[in-house]
Formats: structure tokens, C-alpha cells, sequence
């Protein structure tokens, strides 16, 4: 997990350290047309269709003929000469004129128009419904290509639209039933809880079931096959989900902070920290509340006389791995003689279980510091 860098000086509820946490779970097992697309009815109505004139303006004729052509290329649809047998009728408006000249060779002078245009037309039912509309402008510039341009963009959008029409076959209905079962990190159970409720609504023959156990004791019991998932706050290397033998399937899911909290005997609700003040606290180097170090950034009061006592977890835990991760980044010390991971040898401390565990800890330790 990549941490951000923590500014100078870190504010969070109590004391002041916040840095992000991912959760993951482990499973084993130049524009063409400027349009709007407006749908009334449905174009697959529409198999045999008669194209009506597009107008009198300048390039309607050559669009129109363009566009049977086309129309006569699909399989989708049939080109009819006689309106009286046609499903549809396609009828509209197409117009060609020029914006300016660029001038080919600048020693002879000669320079060719440029134009501009658009088409846009719709398709009419037998009981004057529109089915379908479109309207189009080119990404052509010159006359040989502008009118088949426009034409071949209202087609293709006509087969597209055409085919997402089609009625699909009914499907008989299928009735799944089972039970998956996870177990891992607690940081995210709150969430996964309420997720799984949801889905159990709108599936009541399917349920979800998770223990909060800790990181460690999760990715040890999805080894084993006693669940079908697991979650972690710690991602997995390929060397370690090698060492599963059926294969894994990482996803994140959840992003949230990790927060160091205090009991300063309920006179600091706010203290400031550096990440040097943090790693010397977990290095013992910094023992008591009003260590000059801590007083150098907090000037608002007097802080007590008091030892600091650590309470971290006793199990395995992706909340330890976060944090010991971000030790390691901030202290080389701390990353030589401790390092990162999900369980490691705590240079001092309380051990509690669970982030609840570690909670109930905290209140009842005055003059404590808790990650």
C-alpha cells in the first residue's frame, strides 16, 4: 500500500495522525456527427422503407441517393420504391453549402471550396408515429466526400438502432440458493454488513455471512478452504497468493483512514504530532506526555506529567500492517528493527484484540496513546 506523506504537522481527532486504508476482498475460485438521439416508438418497426425526398436544398438529392444505396447494403432493412408497401416511411432534410476555399498550390492560385452541412431526418410509422430521428453533421470538407459522409453516419446509426430494438427471447427465471462465507478484517465488517443485507433482500434465497477475526486469521482460514472469502487490509504479492492452492482474485473495496487516538485524562481533546514525534513514541524514545517534543508543537497547555502507554493489537491485523507501513516509510529506524506487517514484534505496549478490543483499551488507560 502506497501512503501519502504526512504534512509537518498532523491534526486528527485527539492526537493527529490520518493516512488512507484500502480493504480488499480475496476471492478464491475529429467528432463524426453532433446528434440528438431522439426515440419514440421503436425503429424495428421498420423492415421495409421508402425514402422520401430530403428537400430541394443544395446536396439533398445526392444525400438521398446516398442513402439507398446504403440502406439496400444492409440486411436489416428493405428499400422499397412505393410507399404504399413500405412499414416506414424516411423522411427528412439534408443541406450542402460552402464556408470558404483553401487554396491548394499558393504559386498558381488555385484553391478548391470548403463546406459545411448537416442531415437529419426521421422514420414515420404507418400510423404517424415517429420511431426514430437523428440529424448529423459531416467531418468532410470537400464535395466528393460530404453527402456520403452524412449519409453512411445516418445508416450506421439506423442499423444500431434497429438491432438494440430487437425484443429479447424470454428467459425462464432461475433460482439460485446458497450460503458464502468470509472472515477477515474488522476495519471493514461495518460496511460489508450493511452491503450484504442489501443484496440478501433482493436475493433471499442467497446469504452472506462474515466474521470481523482480524486480517491474519481471515487469509489463514481462506488457506485452509474454511470460507469462500476473505478480506484484507493488506494486499497480497504474487509470491503470497501463490502460496494459496486454489487461485485468488483480489478486489478493493473500501478506502478509509486509520486515526491515532489519545486518553490525555479528558483535559486534550487536540494534540499535534510530526511523524518524528510518532516514531519515537513506538520507539520509546519519547515517553511521557510533556516531552519537550511534543510541547515544541503544542503550546495551547500544559500537558500532564504522565507516561504514554501503547495499546496495539494482539492478533493479526491489516490496521497494524497500515501503520507499521507507514513507521517504515517515515523512520528508517523503525523500518530496520520492526518493518511492516500484519503482525510484528512490538518494540513496547498493551496488546488488545480487535479494533474494539483495542478501544476498550483506551478508555480505560488514562494518559494513553493508541493506534
Amino acid at each position: 500500500m502506497e501512503l501519502s506523506h504526512c504534512k509537518p504537522v498532523l491534526q486528527r481527532f485527539l492526537i493527529g495522525l490520518a493516512f488512507w486504508m484500502s480493504s480488499l476482498l480475496l476471492l478464491s475460485g475529429a467528432c463524426t456527427a453532433t446528434a440528438t438521439d431522439m426515440h419514440s416508438g421503436t425503429v424495428a418497426q421498420a423492415r421495409k422503407i421508402f425514402v422520401d425526398s430530403l428537400g430541394t436544398d443544395h446536396g439533398a438529392d445526392e444525400m438521398r441517393s446516398s442513402m439507398i444505396r446504403r440502406l439496400q447494403k444492409t440486411r436489416d432493412f428493405e428499400v422499397v420504391s412505393d410507399r404504399k408497401n413500405a412499414d416506414a416511411i424516411l423522411r427528412g432534410t439534408g443541406r450542402i453549402w460552402v464556408t470558404g476555399h483553401i487554396t491548394i498550390n499558393p504559386r498558381t492560385h488555385v484553391s478548391r471550396p470548403t463546406f459545411g452541412g448537416f442531415l437529419s431526418v426521421e422514420v414515420v410509422g404507418k400510423n404517424g408515429e415517429t420511431l426514430w430521428s437523428y440529424m448529423v453533421t459531416p467531418d468532410q470538407v470537400f464535395w466528393n466526400g460530404i453527402t456520403d459522409d452524412l449519409a453512411e453516419q445516418i445508416v450506421k446509426r439506423m442499423v444500431v438502432a434497429f438491432n438494440e430494438s430487437q425484443p429479447n427471447p424470454p428467459s425462464a427465471p432461475v433460482q439460485t440458493q446458497g450460503h458464502l462465507q468470509g472472515a477477515g478484517a474488522t476495519f471493514p465488517a461495518p460496511l460489508y454488513e450493511s452491503w450484504f443485507e442489501s443484496f440478501e433482500e433482493g436475493n433471499p434465497n442467497l446469504r452472506i455471512s462474515y466474521e470481523p477475526v482480524g486480517s491474519a486469521e481471515g487469509l489463514q482460514r481462506l488457506k485452509e478452504g474454511k470460507v469462500d472469502f476473505g478480506a484484507s487490509d493488506m494486499p497480497l504479492s504474487d509470491m503470497a497468493m501463490g502460496e494459496f492452492s486454489h487461485g485468488l482474485i483480489q478486489i478493493p473495496t473500501v478506502l478509509g483512514a486509520v486515526a491515532i487516538i489519545t486518553n490525555v485524562g479528558g483535559h486534550h481533546n487536540s494534540l499535534n504530532f510530526t511523524p518524528e514525534i510518532l516514531s519515537g513514541i513506538y520507539l520509546r524514545k519519547i515517553r511521557k506526555w510533556n516531552d519537550p517534543e511534543i510541547r515544541k508543537v503544542n503550546r495551547d497547555g500544559a500537558l500532564p506529567d504522565g507516561d504514554i502507554v501503547v495499546v496495539h493489537r494482539s492478533d493479526g491485523s491489516g490496521t497494524s500492517f497500515a501503520f507499521t507501513d507507514y513507521l517504515s516509510k517515515i523512520s528508517p529506524e523503525w523500518k530496520e528493527s520492526v518493518g511492516a506487517g500484519l503482525d510484528v514484534k512490538w518494540p513496547m505496549g498493551v496488546a488488545a484484540e480487535r479494533n474494539e478490543g483495542v478501544a476498550a483499551a483506551v478508555e480505560r488507560t488514562p494518559f494513553d496513546r493508541i493506534r
